[in-house]
C-alpha cells in the first residue's frame, strides 16, 4: 500500500511537481514578467466560512469592513496552516522517520513520510507567500494575532504527559485527524470561483496534496492499530475526539482581535452570540470516514471532559 502511495505521489504531488501558484501573481503596482495581476474587486476568502457569517450585526457591516475582515480571514487560514504543518504534522513525520514502527513496512513507510515532509515544507513556504501577497496587496496593518486554541491546547495536553510513547501516539493521532479534516475544509475554498484567483489556486494545490496525505495517514493509523496494546489503543481513541473538537473550534479569541482591529462596533455581541450558539464552521464528518477505515466504532470512543484543556 505504501509503495502505491509513493508511486502516486511521484506523479501527482501538486506543489512539488507544478510549483507554488503564488509565484504567478503580483501586486498591481509591480507588474513584471507577464505575471497575473490580483483583482481588487474579488474577495480573498469565502464569507460563509466565517463563524459569524450569518449574524445580523455582521451583515450590517459596510462592504469595506467586510472586505478587510475577509482579507484577514485569508491570513488566518494560512497562519493556521503553517502552525498545523510545523507544530503537528512535521514533528510526527520526524518521529516516524527516526523511529518507524518495526511491525510495518519500514522502508516503504519512510519513503512516503519523507515525501509528505517535503510537501509540508513546500506548503509552509506557499502559505507564507500567500499571506504576504494578500497583506501587501490590501495594505493590511500588521496584527499580533493570538495563539490558535488548537495548537495551545495540544501543547498543554502534551505537557501533562510524562511517557514518551504516549506523547508520540498523541502527536500521530493529532496529525491523522488534522490531515483528514483539512482535506474537507480545503475543498470548500478550492471550488469557490468567487474568491481571488490566487487564493483559489493556493487552496486547490494544497487540497490535491492533502488528499494523498489523508490516505497515507489513514493507512498508517489503520496498520498501527493492529499492533497496539489495549492501553495504547485507548490513548488513540481518547485523543481523536479531542483533536477533532479543537480543529473545528471557531477560534473566537483570534477573531475578537481581528474584529476589534477592523473597528467592528458590535464585536462583543457577535462573539458572545457565536460562542453561545456552539455552532462550528468546520465540518468534522471526515473523522467518521477515518474511524470507519481504521475499524473504530465511533460509539466506542472515550470522550473525556474537555473543560480545562
Amino acid at each position: 500500500m505504501y509503495n502505491n502511495i509513493s508511486t502516486t505521489w511521484s506523479k501527482m504531488a501538486n506543489v512539488n511537481t507544478f510549483g507554488d501558484p503564488t509565484q504567478s501573481y503580483v501586486n498591481s503596482s509591480n507588474i513584471a514578467n507577464n505575471a497575473i495581476v490580483l483583482d481588487a474587486d474579488k474577495k480573498d476568502f469565502n464569507e460563509s466560512l466565517l463563524p459569524f457569517s450569518s449574524h445580523p450585526l455582521w451583515n450590517d457591516c459596510t462592504e469595506e469592513v467586510k472586505s478587510t475582515v475577509l482579507s484577514h480571514a485569508w491570513i488566518l487560514y494560512n497562519r493556521k496552516t503553517v502552525f498545523v504543518e510545523c507544530d503537528i504534522v512535521t514533528p510526527t513525520c520526524e518521529i516516524l522517520l527516526k523511529k518507524p514502527p518495526v511491525e510495518l513496512h519500514r522502508s516503504d513507510l519512510q519513503t512516503c513520510i519523507s515525501e509528505a515532509l517535503l510537501d509540508e515544507a513546500l506548503h509552509t513556504k506557499m502559505s507564507v507567500a500567500a499571506c504576504n501577497l494578500i497583506a501587501d496587496f490590501r495594505c493590511l496593518d500588521k496584527i499580533q494575532y493570538p495563539d490558535f486554541k488548537l495548537i495551545r491546547d495540544l501543547n498543554n495536553m502534551l505537557s501533562t504527559v510524562n511517557s514518551g510513547w504516549e506523547r508520540n501516539l498523541i502527536r500521530l493521532t493529532a496529525a491523522c485527524v488534522s490531515e483528514t479534516l483539512i482535506t474537507d475544509y480545503l475543498s470548500l475554498l478550492s471550488n469557490d470561483t468567487s474568491i481571488q484567483k490566487v487564493c483559489q489556486d493556493v487552496t486547490n494545490a494544497h487540497a490535491a496534496d492533502e488528499l494523498l496525505h489523508s490516505s497515507l495517514f489513514s493507512q498508517l493509523m489503520c496498520d498501527l492499530l493492529q499492533t497496539l496494546t489495549l492501553l495504547e489503543k485507548k490513548v488513540v481513541t481518547k485523543t481523536i475526539p479531542i483533536i477533532a473538537k479543537l480543529f473545528a473550534d471557531n477560534e473566537l479569541v483570534v477573531w475578537r482581535e481581528v474584529l476589534h482591529h477592523c473597528n467592528v462596533q458590535s464585536l462583543n455581541v457577535i462573539i458572545e452570540d457565536v460562542a453561545n450558539s456552539k455552532q462550528e464552521t468546520i465540518n468534522v464528518e471526515g473523522v467518521d470516514r477515518f474511524l470507519s477505515r481504521c475499524g473504530i466504532d465511533p460509539d466506542s470512543l472515550d470522550v473525556p471532559d474537555l473543560v480545562g484543556l
